[in-house]
């Protein structure tokens, strides 16, 4: 069994369970927050993620990936059906079960606020597709990550309050975490670049050289930041957001930290700080909006 709940709960789940609570905070600042949809937007969103680990860690066994992947603890795929400790039909039902879950919730709150049904359709998409299709296409696997965790925090938003004002300042202000989710696609993959290749995954790292990685991770956040105060400049996001500054260093350390790789051993460091960094950013994100309540 604790194979099983190993497989379950990965420390990847944080990136829904805060984006998710930033979706409920922006709710409760602009609106109001109804208890019942909140728990179940919250519970539908890590039901969701839990199942596309699980399947993705699934198809990755399949592929081979998992058997030569580079083990960090945040990257590197799942030992819990190489070290024998899960079956594997049983891991994929697992995630087939975890997934069905999610899509009733969906479709109990798409049929509460119907708004919500684009941003379902964009977490169902990306779970069907993403081990087995997305992750093939160049570009689109940490696009398609990053669009569904953009949508987790809208999507939870409009769940949670039922209502559809202030949605141009939330998708604003959800920009630059949901970059953050997809570059920590990219930045976990770079130890499995030799693996992703023997498995067919097409991530960004897998084809960039680390020069051409170290300004794609630039630029990426870069765009997240310029959308930031952009939205601050015309009034949609409030200045005390600035205060994501703050994480720039973090950012210049793991753009050097790319750039200059050299083995997963030493770049183990970069990843945590990325993941780190992004907790730190939902967490100031949210703060920034509660001292104004």
């Amino acid at each position: 069994m604790n194979g099983y709940l190993e497989e379950a709960i990965e420390p990847s789940l944080l990136f829904g369970i805060l984006a998710s609570l930033l979706g409920i905070t922006l709710a409760y600042f602009y609106n109001t927050v109804f208890p019942v949809y909140a728990a179940l937007a919250f519970i539908g969103v890590v039901a969701a993620q839990i199942s596309a680990n699980v399947i993705d860690d699934y198809v990755d066994y399949r592929n081979g990936i998992d058997a030569h992947a580079f083990k960090t603890g945040l990257s590197g795929g799942s030992r819990v059906i190489i070290e024998k400790r899960a079956k594997p039909k049983y891991i994929l039902l697992m995630g087939l079960s975890f997934f069905f879950i999610a899509l009733l919730i969906g479709a109990y709150l798409a049929f509460a606020y119907p708004p919500i049904i684009p941003f379902i359709i964009i977490g169902a998409t990306s779970i069907a597709l993403y081990a087995k299709y997305l992750v093939k296409v160049p570009f689109l696997s940490e696009f398609s990550i990053g669009i569904s965790f953009f949508s987790i925090s809208v999507g939870v938003f409009l769940a949670t309050g039922l209502s559809y004002s202030h949605i141009a300042g939330v998708a604003i202000v959800s920009i630059l975490p949901g970059m953050m989710v997809g570059l920590a696609g990219f930045v976990n993959s770079i130890p499995d670049k030799k693996a992703d290749k023997i498995g067919g995954r097409r991530t960004c790292a897998t084809f960039m050289s680390r020069c051409a990685g170290s300004y794609y991770y630039f630029i990426i956040l870069f765009l997240g930041y310029l959308a930031l105060f952009t939205g601050v400049r015309l009034g949609y996001v409030p200045d005390t957001t600035a205060i994501l500054l703050v994480l720039i260093p973090a950012f210049l350390y793991i753009f050097f930290g790319i750039k200059d790789y050299k083995n997963p051993k030493r770049f183990k460091p970069m990843i945590k700080l990325h993941f780190l960094s992004f907790i730190l950013m939902v967490v100031l994100i949210i703060l920034s909006y509660l001292v104004l309540t």
